[in-house]
């Protein structure tokens, strides 16, 4: 008998633990965990930076394979598609800061290495396109090697998504499993290739 009541005594105790701990679990506000580590929300001479450290291979995490695919493009000329890679897996490292690793080596390409774009090219405009790729709303970063995890700036553009889908349908047949459809398509269609510039 005395056991009978000492287990229920018990049990009542402990019932009445977990109603007093979920009343107050319910009187806590919640709050929702803010990243300030991120792409979106860095500026972009931090998220240049953080790339920079990559590129020069002072990153203790990434490192960048700038010969990760090579692909001719509308000239015949040899492009390579650099990739990033983790230190520690040895595995693509595709995305970094929450974004695609292709949008931070825009940004650093731009405000880091601007003489990377070469002659001809305007930087201040390029400079002025920054914003537009920093909202999931706006313009894309378009792939002209159509290589979605190629992070090499020089084969990026800032345009329209409705350009973007249009690359897309270039890309299909150039990049397509069987290479002869791609050098049937890069014969027929040379110079929209060129004219598009995609490759």
């Amino acid at each position: 008998m005395i056991t009978t009541t000492t287990t229920t005594t018990t049990t009542a105790a402990t019932a009445s633990k977990r109603k007093r701990s979920k009343q107050d679990n319910a009187k806590k506000p919640s709050t929702l965990r803010q990243r300030n580590d991120t792409f979106w929300v860095m500026g972009n001479e931090e998220s240049a930076l953080y790339f920079d450290k990559i590129f020069s291979g002072h990153s203790s995490n990434h490192y960048l394979d700038q010969k990760a695919l090579t692909k001719l493009d509308g000239n015949g000329t040899p492009q390579n598609c650099w990739r990033v890679f983790s230190h520690k897996t040895k595995k693509p490292a595709d995305s970094l800061l929450s974004t695609a690793s292709y949008r931070l080596s825009y940004v650093w390409s731009v405000l880091v290495k601007p003489e990377l774009w070469g002659e001809g090219i305007d930087v201040e405009q390029l400079r002025a396109s920054l914003d537009r790729i920093k909202t999931k709303t706006r313009d894309h970063t378009c792939h002209r090697c159509g290589i979605d995890w190629c992070c090499n700036p020089l084969h990026l553009r800032v345009d329209s998504r409705v350009e973007n889908e249009a690359d897309k349908h270039y890309h299909y047949f150039l990049n397509n499993a069987d290479p002869q459809v791609g050098l049937c398509f890069r014969e027929a269609f040379s110079d929209l290739m060129l004219k598009r510039g995609v490759w």
